[in-house]
């Protein structure tokens, strides 16, 4: 609708993998206002309500699709509807939906629901496309037009679900819905769950309403929407998106939402932009800026330095402008009187141990990282037992374009973040989708998995080495058979690489080394290169040179020259150990310090080497 490249996270069911000739019915999930496509997976916790359903067996398989419900247009005053999601919905989400996934089409094998806004969305999408979709589920529902405007129309449905929380005050309204629908033929339920506007009650909301739905049901035949009719967009003209994605808020708008009603009482809430609190003014300059109101010092903190920012002529708002920033990507830390708070209107994520904001210099010279019009991959959530402190910890994993259609088996990079950071990083930070998509149309690197996981496992009897903890024996117990089983993955250590950055460096340095069976590559990135028995037993290899070329691959070591703490004696081992030992070992070593700026670099040129 208006250009830009959007995201969504696609909940798939267990054994989606391994079934590979099974189709799947799908529910289109809508998140509220002042939430996001996030919203449902990480405050509704939707996987883990569906897991345990399905195995329970007390609902149906399926896949559900959260998408952002922001569609603004290029200046639009958008007044609660932000812009025609419902023809990004039909036209753009759906069919990329059935082109990329297992899904089973038709109305009864597709259904729509939402929270709030979401809700809203959804019952207008219904309304308007009766023959898409054959459930509706609307939760705590502000609006009633798209329900007027089934009832208005006389359209039947499998079956249509309204909820609220008791203290919205909403219960007699919906019975008075329920009635009017039941009356022209739909199955409607009204439930009602304690709490006001709020997760409780769309928790529950979705937890029946998914038992509800794809049932064997009759329903009618209504004209058909062609999906193949897209809407033509605009250009989209903007900064790159890459530069603005962040785990909160994909969809690079700042927006705050002005609540109020029409004089009917309906919800006519409108956004309007707002200071952002990093902004890049050009090449080289940004502005920091916070409402701090009476405060006696504000400042950030970024690139090594403190910024002392200035009290604006209203009183409320403070700001500075620095000069002379570098391309790259660089962590902010404001503070108000010395108390560290994280800016609520712009990137977040997390880094040195807490959250932090950040913000990117765009750099001209180094484009792999950013957006581009090639074939996409994705970027999959899962979880393992971890055998070493016994949680369930996360992976993410990045599968390339055509990955669910392919029968295909793929090498494997498993990639790690550094100290203060997690399993998150190389995703937001680092960019990996974009680089990934980018190197493979290119042709300059193979098609892979990449597995990222949460660097830190400690034993509780407090065994584990104090800074690099058991990472290593959790890796090769229970991280690369957790991969192997359920990812289409060449279990042999030719196609598997461990790589790191920093903290992560050293800990695949101690897993590369030690398991010589298990990986035949690895990538070291401004990590100690050791040459001592106590970290990884490699002496024996490490001066033995035909040794080191039967069992490794490719081992690159990478790190830049303004790295003060590091390059010298990297720069001494790889002397040592290529001139003398003649061991082939790629080192790496460019302008650049210890930061995601040379941290990507480094991964591009490793990626150019790997599995070739």
């Amino acid at each position: 609708m208006n250009g830009r490249t959007k995201y969504a996270y696609i909940y798939t069911p267990p054994l989606y993998e391994e079934n590979v000739d099974k189709l799947y019915p799908v529910l289109y999930l809508q998140h509220g206002v002042c939430e996001d496509e996030t919203s449902w997976l990480w405050s509704g916790k939707t996987n883990y309500i569906l897991d345990n359903l399905i195995a329970e067996k007390k609902c149906q398989e399926m896949i559900i699709v959260m998408n952002s419900g922001y569609s603004f247009k290029e200046g639009e005053k958008a007044i609660f509807y932000p812009g025609d999601f419902d023809s990004e919905l039909v036209y753009d989400c759906i069919p990329y939906i059935e082109s990329n996934f297992r899904v089973k089409k038709g109305r009864s094998f597709r259904a729509v629901a939402g929270l709030s806004l979401g809700s809203a969305q959804a019952s207008l999408s219904a309304a308007n496309h009766p023959d898409l979709f054959g459930y509706l589920g609307v939760f705590s529902g502000p609006s009633s037009e798209g329900i007027e405007k089934i009832i208005k129309e006389k359209l039947s449905f499998g079956g249509i679900f309204l909820s609220a929380g008791i203290y919205e005050n909403a219960l007699n309204k919906l019975n008075a819905f329920k009635k009017k629908l039941d009356d022209i033929g739909n199955q409607t339920i009204v439930r009602s769950y304690d709490g006001y506007h709020e997760w409780s009650p769309w928790r529950h909301s979705l937890f029946d309403f998914v038992q509800s739905i794809f049932g064997e049901i009759t329903m009618p035949e209504y004209p058909t929407t062609l999906l193949n009719e897209r809407i033509v967009c605009r250009e989209y003209h903007g900064p790159n998106q890459a530069l603005f994605m962040n785990p909160l808020f994909n969809d690079p708008f700042y927006k705050d939402v002005v609540f109020h009603v029409d004089a009917k009482g309906r919800p006519a809430g409108s956004y309007v932009d707002i200071r952002t609190g990093i902004t890049v003014l050009g090449p080289g300059r940004v502005e920091f800026s916070i409402e701090a109101g009476d405060a006696v010092k504000v400042m950030v903190r970024f690139r090594g330095e403190e910024v002392n920012l200035q009290r604006e002529p209203d009183g409320n708002m403070w700001s500075a402008v620095c000069e002379n920033v570098e391309p790259g990507f660089y962590y902010v830390y404001f503070y108000i009187d010395d108390v560290h708070v994280v800016h609520p209107f712009t990137q977040c994520c997390y880094g040195g141990f807490c959250a932090a904001n950040y913000f990117e210099m765009e750099d001209p010279e180094f484009q792999d990282y950013l957006l581009k019009d090639v074939p996409h991959g994705s970027i999959r959530l899962m979880s393992y037992r971890s055998s070493i402190d016994g949680r369930d910890k996360p992976l993410y994993i990045y599968t390339p374009s055509g990955y669910d259609t392919s029968a295909d088996k793929y090498p494997v990079l498993y990639l790690q973040h550094g100290g203060g950071e997690n399993e998150t990083a190389w995703v937001w930070h680092g960019k990996i989708q974009n680089m990934m998509d980018n190197l493979i149309a290119e042709k300059k690197c193979r098609k892979m998995l990449v597995v990222m996981a949460e660097g830190y496992s400690f034993k509780p009897d407090g065994s584990s080495n104090p800074s690099l903890g058991s990472f290593d024996e959790e890796m090769i117990s229970d991280i690369v058979p957790f991969i192997d089983k359920n990812f289409k993955s060449v279990p042999d250590k030719k196609a598997r690489a461990m790589a790191g950055l920093s903290m992560g460096a050293m800990q695949s340095y101690k897993i590369v080394f030690n398991h010589p069976e298990v990986f035949a590559n690895g990538g070291f990135f401004s990590g100690i290169f050791y040459s001592r028995d106590e970290v990884a037993n490699n002496n024996s290899v490490l001066f033995n040179r035909q040794k080191f070329k039967d069992l490794y691959q490719l081992i690159f070591v990478g790190c830049g020259e303004k790295d003060e703490r590091l390059y010298s004696g990297n720069a001494e081992a790889m002397k040592l150990l290529k001139e003398e030992y003649e061991l082939p070992i790629t080192f790496f070593h460019i302008p650049g310090e210890h930061n995601w700026t040379f941290w990507r670099k480094a991964l591009r040129a490793f990626l150019n080497l790997v599995f070739k």
